[in-house]
């Protein structure tokens, strides 16, 4: 397990490209500006642990990093990643396609 603390977090899929967590973080950055800091794309990263880490091994979670990708999205609850890594996110009834 990995533990984000300070994060509200929505829209949580694994890339098929590089198996990273990616997120939609509300409030992510702070600005002068808050709707610049609202719903911004960001790749949790959990220092030791690995694909091949066996979940059933772990007592306690490990703190995880937060790292800005970009993006000012409107809000979503629900993402996704095609096996051409584009990230998909649903907002209202529209579903959005990021690519590289």
């Amino acid at each position: 397990m990995c533990r984000v603390e300070g994060y509200c977090l929505n829209a949580c899929s694994i890339s098929t490209i590089d198996n990273f967590l990616y997120c939609q973080a509300v409030n992510a950055l702070p600005s002068t500006n808050p709707q610049a800091a609202q719903n911004s794309l960001v790749r949790i990263t959990c220092p030791g642990l690995s694909s091949a880490t066996s979940f059933d091994t772990l007592s306690d979670p490990v703190d995880g990093r937060v790292c800005y990708v970009g993006g000012n999205f409107g809000f979503s609850v629900a993402a996704s990643f095609d096996l051409d890594g584009s990230f998909y996110w649903r907002e209202g009834s529209t579903i959005n396609k990021l690519t590289d």
